[in-house]
């Protein structure tokens, strides 16, 4: 099997509101795939449930990454597998190396200095 994510009819509600609605996807080792839709189309939330951040968890779901099943797979079992996400921060500070950017995102810290 060359995928390396799959996705199988996950559904996500929100008190009666559906964000995700059975999503099937599938991405092969090597590809390069984006994910575009208009705001409240669901993107952020099947990013959240990919990765369990925020908590929450699919009502429906099958996740398999490198062929394992991720259902009741804590975040950090997630992030220790090597799936994380980065926020968009369009702040760029002139005296850091592009390293210490990805350092600061990754630890969510903001520097003493900013320029």
């Amino acid at each position: 099997m060359d995928e390396i994510l799959v996705l199988n009819k996950v559904s996500k509600s929100f008190n009666g509101i559906m964000a995700v609605k059975n999503v099937c996807l599938s991405i092969k080792k090597g590809e390069i795939v984006g994910l575009i839709g208009p705001n409240g189309a669901g993107k952020t939330t099947l990013f959240n449930l990919i990765t369990k951040t925020n908590h929450i968890r699919p009502d429906s779901d099958e996740i398999f990454y490198n062929s394992r099943k991720m259902n009741g797979l804590s975040d950090y079992q997630v992030a220790r597998m090597g799936i994380g996400r980065l926020f968009q921060d369009v702040k760029i500070w002139g005296s850091l190396t592009v390293i210490d950017h990805l350092l600061v995102a990754q630890s969510d810290a903001t520097p003493l200095c900013q320029y």
